[in-house]
């Protein structure tokens, strides 16, 4: 249980307004578990910052 959370009368819009990544133990699309512990399973996330920060400074111009 956690305080953001509760009280539990509509979990759907205690997870809109006010859940938070810390509520986020697991992910899972299509029986595929793409994010657990902390962790995304099926990508390298330091690449995909790169990438996104590369597309960003190309965007803007710098």
């Amino acid at each position: 249980k956690q305080p953001n959370m509760q009280p539990l009368h509509n979990i759907a819009k205690n997870l809109v307004y006010a859940g938070s990544k810390q509520n986020v133990k697991m992910t899972v699309v299509d029986g595929k578990i793409l994010y657990e512990d902390g962790k995304f399973t099926t990508v390298d996330a330091n690449e995909v910052y790169e990438r996104a920060n590369r597309l960003a400074r190309e965007i803007c111009g710098d």
